[in-house]
C-alpha cells in the first residue's frame, strides 16, 4: 500500500530438541526474552514465535515422524495462511 509504513516481522524458530516457549525463555523470567526486551529497540516489529515437533530421539514414546523440510514446508505455510487470511503475520502472540 503506497504510503503505509513498513513493519518488519521477526520470527524465531527453536532447534530441534527445543520448544517454542523453552527456548526463549530463562528459568525464572516472566516471559521469553524476545517478548521482555526487543519491544523496547524495535517497537514497530511483529515478533513471533514458530513451534514444532522437535523431538528426534524418545526413549520413552515414538520420536517425531518430520523431516526438516516438513518443518519449513509447515512453516512457510503457516505464514502465507496468514498473510492471505489477514494481511498480517503473527504466528504466535
Amino acid at each position: 500500500i503506497d504510503g503505509a509504513k513498513q513493519v518488519d516481522s521477526i520470527i524465531f524458530v527453536h532447534g530441534l530438541t527445543g520448544s517454542q516457549l523453552s527456548t526463549w525463555t530463562t528459568s525464572g523470567a516472566t516471559a521469553a526474552w524476545p517478548r521482555l526486551l526487543l519491544p523496547d529497540d524495535i517497537p514497530d516489529a511483529r515478533i513471533s514465535a514458530f513451534g514444532y515437533d522437535a523431538d528426534v530421539l524418545n526413549l520413552l514414546g515414538p520420536a517425531g515422524q518430520n523431516r526438516i523440510r516438513h518443518h519449513a514446508r509447515n512453516l512457510l505455510g503457516g505464514i502465507a495462511d496468514m498473510w492471505l487470511d489477514t494481511g498480517v503475520v503473527s504466528l504466535s502472540e
